[in-house]
């Protein structure tokens, strides 16, 4: 029995034999000692030591720090007994230890800091390059775009950043809707519809003529042009019914012309002009090419083989030939810019006009089908329309960009220019107008064509992309619409739509007022109403663009839409004009304040219930209320004063706790939003300032001052995203961090986020606009991957064992 264990009178017993107190016998003898002893009194002389030598090594043990045998053994005594053994060795280790222990809970939290720091850093190269590809996208450079978006595709363990700015930019830079044919892997250097359902390209430095079948979306000739001086050029001419091609070598001083049989494949020298030739063209019966070269256009008929008559400039160089849809008539441009318009069949000169040109480089000139225009691509110029009747000129269309070629559509109503750009401009020809812009190419363009039928225009550009486009399919670029300028509009809250009041009508000196109602999907006018009252003072629109609400001058409320049966009217809602009203965004709570005569305003604010008109609850004692927001299940109400204070209220019970007092920057709020969680509440002033309040934590998030007022505050549906519209520069605001991430350069306007997050509703007092930012699941581009498909890969020839030829 161990000493501790005996009872007291037993202790006190053993501590006077030994002339000492119990508590001091006990710790003298504690641990093993206290063990050892008890061993050597047992009472069973069994369980005593054997000898007094057996007394002597445990007590040895004990002395050594080794386990006693009068202890019961356990593993946490004999680890005990070892440390003490080894006291260095194992303060060491947890010296060690603790230090490697330091070192981790260190670099841990320098690894948590360098993970903040460098999510920091890809968020601001994030908000950078986002407004880097807003800017290319708005300088038609999708290549650029496409590379900065492409930064954002995450990788495996990567915090995804993106959002729906990038979704919208994302969209916009696959360009209109086309079909890319992959082969050339240098620059197109012509391009010709054969028929509606055959394409010939032609590629410079890859040595490549491609006849596609545009049903199938695939080659179904591929040619090697095996023509020295360096490669294919853009002086070339098509016979499709003698299944050839004709062209001269990329080299500009070459005088020697190739024809190729397209059913074949073959290649073979045609004829040598004994100059550099400039163009080439084929008559409209496809028996003669006109060859220009050195002052003169010369005409070879091509079964005899043989020059038939040459037409010469009058003083400068040759620079095109080219013959009139009828054949008729050949026209010979010089490098004076002089046009001269000769009757082939009678060798005679009928007029001549002198066009705009660049030094150093001359306009291909073109037809259009029925011979009426002739079009002269002005370079930096205006471009030139020309009656090809009297040789007048029509009309000169002016462009941003180089304008290098230009193409007609057969039925003579579309006009299609590229150059200087990535894009191509088409214009009617009925008021020679540049009505749409297709983009989808990643470099300039350099050829185009439109399909005999008219429906498909295509086009070929400098790094070897070749892409269809139907003249049938609606663009990209947002839906738009403009109406007449309007004297006041307001956006529902969930981007569903907008109701606007148009100028009024004037008759006999009596103004005649009306209100109409739009739908953002599909962008159109819903329905309208005349207002016999006159103007509103306020109006909102609700969920869906279904229901306006329109308060009067004269204290009224007036709710106009089917479901009411077109209209209710609540005659003394406020004793003077309603000046103060907003609608949740559930459209089930309308809050409105008025005034009290025509300078006071009432001291309460309204609540009622949509869309009935039913009086629900009012905040009282509130003068000083010149602005508040509703939240969007109508269950909050927000509400600021002139002194600069805030107070959020519960509806119906109007109880909310403290007012937060006496803040500067809440003294002029107009515009305000709640998030959708109801955790922040955004608002901006008259002064162009705006912040983000966290309603939990009283925090303020100030957000970049703009030019002007921001006029309109609506939050994306997961509240990650703040549009502002404003009457400058309108912004997208990332919540988190307070930075702009996207900028809009229409001015005027409002935004509003639709609920399910992928459209935002633009609107101006002359217009409006969907910008369409789709879910990731549906932006399946081919350009997003790691290796787009449509970029052309190396060409390797036709045949297995072909190699390149070589030229000088």
């Amino acid at each position: 029995t161990r000493l501790s264990t005996l009872l007291a009178a037993e202790q006190t017993t053993a501590a006077n034999f030994r002339q000492t107190e119990p508590p001091k016998l006990v710790h003298l003898v504690r641990g093993d000692l206290d063990w050892i002893v008890m061993k050597a009194l047992e009472k069973d002389r069994a369980r005593r030591y054997e000898t007094a030598n057996a007394l002597a090594m445990d007590l040895q043990r004990h002395l050594n720090n080794e386990p006693v045998l009068a202890r019961p053994p356990s593993r946490l005594y004999e680890f005990q007994k070892t440390v003490r053994r080894h006291k260095v060795g194992f303060a060491a280790v947890a010296a060690l230890m603790i230090v490697l222990a330091a070192g981790v809970l260190v670099s841990s939290l320098a690894a948590v800091r360098a993970r903040r720091a460098e999510l920091q850093t890809r968020h601001t190269g994030y908000v950078a390059d986002m407004d880097l590809a807003n800017r290319a996208l708005n300088e038609d450079d999708l290549g650029m775009a496409r590379t900065l978006l492409r930064r954002y595709w995450p990788k495996p363990h990567e915090t995804d950043l993106r959002n729906w700015e990038w979704r919208y930019l994302a969209n916009l830079s696959d360009g209109d809707p086309h079909a890319s044919l992959v082969t050339h892997s240098a620059s197109v250097s012509s391009l010709r519809f054969l028929d509606d359902d055959t394409l010939l390209t032609a590629g410079s430095a890859d040595w490549l003529t491609v006849l596609w079948n545009l049903r199938e979306r695939r080659p179904s000739r591929i040619i090697t042009n095996r023509s020295f001086g360096g490669g294919f050029s853009e002086v070339m001419a098509v016979a499709p019914e003698r299944s050839a091609m004709f062209y001269r070598g990329a080299w500009s001083y070459a005088s020697g012309i190739k024809a190729v049989d397209l059913q074949r494949g073959t290649e073979g020298d045609l004829l040598d002009a004994k100059a550099a030739v400039k163009s080439l063209d084929i008559s409209p019966d496809q028996k003669v090419l006109a060859v220009a070269s050195a002052n003169q256009v010369k005409l070879w008929d091509l079964d005899r083989k043989t020059w038939l008559q040459s037409f010469e400039t009058e003083a400068s160089a040759v620079t095109q030939g080219l013959f009139s849809p009828d054949g008729n008539l050949l026209v010979v441009a010089d490098e004076s810019g002089q046009v001269a318009f000769w009757n082939v069949a009678e060798h005679h000169k009928i007029g001549v006009f002198t066009r705009t040109y660049a030094q150093d480089w001359f306009s291909i000139l073109r037809f259009s089908a029925d011979g009426r225009w002739l079009v002269n691509p002005g370079g930096k110029s205006a471009t030139q329309i020309w009656r090809a009747e009297d040789r007048t000129l029509v009309a000169e269309l002016r462009d941003s960009a180089f304008v290098e070629r230009a193409a007609f559509s057969a039925d003579g109503r579309w006009l299609a220019t590229i150059g200087g750009v990535a894009t191509i401009r088409l214009g009617e020809t009925a008021g020679w107008q540049k009505t749409r812009t297709f983009r989808g190419h990643t470099d300039l363009i350099t050829a185009v064509d439109f399909s005999p039928n008219g429906q498909f225009l295509a086009s070929g550009a400098r790094n070897g992309e070749v892409k269809v486009w139907s003249m049938n399919e609606p663009p990209t670029a947002p839906e738009r619409v403009s109406f007449p300028a309007a004297a006041y509009f307001e956006l529902a809250g969930d981007g569903s739509g907008f109701g606007l009041i148009p100028k009024p009508e004037w008759s006999n000196g009596v103004a005649s007022w009306s209100a109409e109602v739009w739908t953002a999907m599909p962008l159109q006018r819903k329905f309208g109403v005349i207002l016999a009252g006159g103007p509103p003072s306020r109006g909102v629109v609700l969920r869906g663009g279904r229901v306006a609400v329109l308060g009067g001058y004269d204290g009224s409320l007036r709710v106009i839409g089917s479901v009411v049966g077109n209209e209710l009217v609540v005659s003394n809602a406020h004793k003077a004009e309603v000046y103060i009203m907003d609608a949740s965004l559930d459209g089930s709570t309308l809050a409105t304040k008025g005034m009290r005569g025509s300078v006071l305003p009432e001291d309460r604010v309204r609540i009622w219930r949509l869309p009935s008109l039913e009086p629900i609850a009012e905040l009282p004692h509130f003068y000083n209320v010149h602005g508040f927001k509703l939240s969007d299940d109508g269950k909050l109400l927000a509400g600021f004063t002139g002194p600069g204070d805030m107070g959020v209220w519960k509806i119906p019970s109007m109880k909310g706790p403290p007012m937060w007092r006496g803040v500067a920057a809440l003294q002029r709020v107009r515009v305000c939003a709640f998030s959708p969680d109801n955790r922040w509440l955004a608002a901006a002033t008259p002064d162009g300032g705006a912040f983000l309040w966290d309603l939990a934590t009283h925090r303020r998030t100030v957000l970049p001052q703009a030019l002007t007022e921001y006029n309109s505050l609506s939050f994306s549906p997961d509240g990650s995203r703040l549009a502002a519209g404003s009457e400058g520069e309108s912004k997208l605001f990332d919540t988190a961090s307070g930075q702009a991430v996207l900028s809009f350069k229409q001015h005027g306007l409002k935004l509003a986020f639709a609920r399910y997050g992928e459209r935002l509703l633009a609107v101006h007092s002359e217009g409006a606009s969907v910008f369409q930012a789709p879910s990731f699941e549906k932006l399946q581009f081919d350009w997003l991957k790691e290796s787009p498909s449509q970029e052309a890969p190396p060409y390797l020839g036709p045949e297995p064992n072909y190699t390149r030829p070589n030229r000088p």
